[in-house]
């Protein structure tokens, strides 16, 4: 697991890249990644995967927010080629609240083609994340470029 960044801002958005790594051929697959969903929320308007590249034709393919946790699920009938550095899912989380979370893995399972026992997947990878307020220069930086903007709009308005 990557994450863009270790600290964020309230309303910044990090990015979250589950990559596999040795892993043999699967048509399906599901895990959780379990966060405080007080600190931050799922945004999937950037959901990236190289499943989509793989196999645009996947049967089923889902990335959900349910209470604490994100469920990323995939079913298909044509495997996931064995490979290193396959994006499994890339999505955004956006900070909504002060805080520090731990982004864990869950619940992994991932089936070889026509088997119903799991692989054996390391997921012991972890990442804490940090949300803190603006900055107060950042603030001050926001707040002249809003008078600006509003005083160039109002001078165009009265033109």
């Amino acid at each position: 697991m990557n994450v863009s960044d270790s600290i964020v801002s309230t309303g910044d958005k990090l990015t979250v890249d589950i990559i596999g790594n040795n892993i043999a051929p699967s048509d399906a697959f599901s895990f959780d990644l379990l966060f405080d969903s007080s600190l931050f929320k799922l945004d999937t308007t950037n959901l990236m995967s190289d499943l989509f590249t793989s196999n645009p034709f996947a049967i089923f393919f889902e990335v959900a927010e349910v209470g604490n946790k994100i469920n990323v699920s995939f079913l298909d009938f044509l495997p996931i080629p064995s490979s290193d550095n396959f994006l499994l899912v890339s999505f955004e989380l956006e900070a909504i609240a002060l805080g520090e979370s731990d982004l864990v893995f869950d619940n992994v399972n991932f089936y070889e083609p026509a088997s119903f026992d799991p692989q054996e997947i390391d997921s012991d990878t972890t990442a804490k994340v940090s949300v803190v307020e603006v900055s107060e220069p950042t603030m001050w930086g926001l707040m002249l470029m809003s008078l600006v903007l509003v005083g160039v709009r109002r001078t165009k308005f009265q033109s």
